[in-house]
């Protein structure tokens, strides 16, 4: 529960199911966003509570949450903690808190080949995916098109090369006249194409989506000793 937070899941964490590992506070947004993924069947609470010190009891109050919900003030039924309660949380979205989400109890437990057993046997159930929660926004999936051809951009156009002996990605900015206006020295892809932006040398979104493309590409073979060489614009 407030155990140091893993930065990555321990190998061999099966998928969807059971693959989060993070500290938790318990509050109504975090509960509206474990409802709100549907391949989110399982929450196992582990490590110390040492919050219980202080009377929170996170791990107890989410244990009590899911054996008894709340009452019509919103507060966690039987709940260790001192202030258990939810009030910005719906009674239909804690219903289906309960009814699709299964709440494992491993308090005080840190021990990573006991987490990972319960974490292995819940995610071999693979349940199917909850519904959606009550609520919920219904967002449309739109299908990628391929890409048209890239259109001039009136501020110009970029040339990029790798100065691996300097480990420099060098951006050289022209007028479409074929003028040179400026150069943009930069270590990494990030630093290079916020200068870009900053100083104005790119007027269309599609100019600076393909310009973070090729810093990524540029910055890749700076690391690795690969040869680099622009790619076109699309089209």
């Amino acid at each position: 529960m407030t155990s140091p937070p893993t930065a990555r899941p321990p190998p061999g964490l099966p998928g969807p199911p059971a693959r989060s590992f993070r500290q938790w506070r318990l509050h109504g947004g975090g509960i509206r966003n474990t409802i709100a993924n549907p391949r989110l069947r399982f929450v196992i609470i582990c490590g110390q509570e040492v919050e219980q010190q202080i009377g929170h009891h996170p791990g107890g109050s989410l244990l009590a949450l899911a054996a008894d919900g709340t009452d019509d003030k919103g507060r966690i039924v039987a709940a260790p903690g001192r202030r258990p309660r939810l009030p910005n949380l719906t009674a239909d979205e804690t219903a289906h808190f309960r009814a699709y989400i299964e709440v494992g109890d491993l308090i005080g437990t840190g021990g990573p080949a006991v987490i990972l057993a319960a974490a292995r046997e819940r995610g071999a159930r693979d349940p199917s995916p909850a519904p959606d929660p009550p609520g919920r926004l219904t967002v449309p999936i739109q299908r990628a098109v391929p890409a048209h051809r890239t259109n001039a951009d009136p501020a110009g156009y970029l040339v990029i090369y790798v100065d691996s002996g300097r480990q420099v990605l060098v951006i050289e900015h022209y007028r479409n006249d074929d003028l040179l206006t400026a150069v943009v020295e930069a270590a990494k892809a990030t630093d290079g194409y916020a200068s870009v932006l900053a100083a104005g040398l790119v007027g269309r979104l599609d100019h600076a989506a393909y310009l973070g493309r090729e810093l990524a590409r540029a910055e890749h073979a700076l690391h690795s000793n690969a040869r680099y060489r622009q790619n076109a614009a699309p089209g």
